[in-house]
């Protein structure tokens, strides 16, 4: 029997880069003395604690992680999956209208 939908999952991948002064770094621990490796190891222990706030950051683009086909009652359970609090406010049928309204409609620059 014929699915009724094509499901394509994707991760987006984003360059982040954050700046930090040297100085700043230094203040993490000042009783010790700051060496270019414990620079880049604080650094980013403090980005990946999410205390330094972003200074650029550029799309690269979406990968394909699987692709797979899904009737309506598999499409229906990934909606309340995915968008819990809409699952719970709308009707079956306005999941549905969502869902086969697939298309884009953001203007292309």
């Amino acid at each position: 029997m014929k699915s009724d939908y094509v499901v394509v999952d994707t991760i987006s991948t984003f360059k982040q880069r954050y700046i930090i002064p040297r100085e700043e770094v230094q203040r993490f621990n000042e009783e010790i003395k700051l060496t270019d490796k414990l620079a880049k190891q604080w650094a980013q222990e403090s980005v990946e604690c999410e205390e330094v706030k972003e200074f650029s950051q550029r799309w690269l683009g979406e990968t394909v992680t699987n692709i797979d086909f899904a009737d309506t009652e598999k499409v229906l359970r990934l909606f309340k999956d995915d968008n819990e609090q809409l699952s719970e406010e709308w009707s079956q049928a306005q999941q549905l209208d969502y869902i086969n309204d697939w298309k884009d409609k953001t203007p292309k620059a």
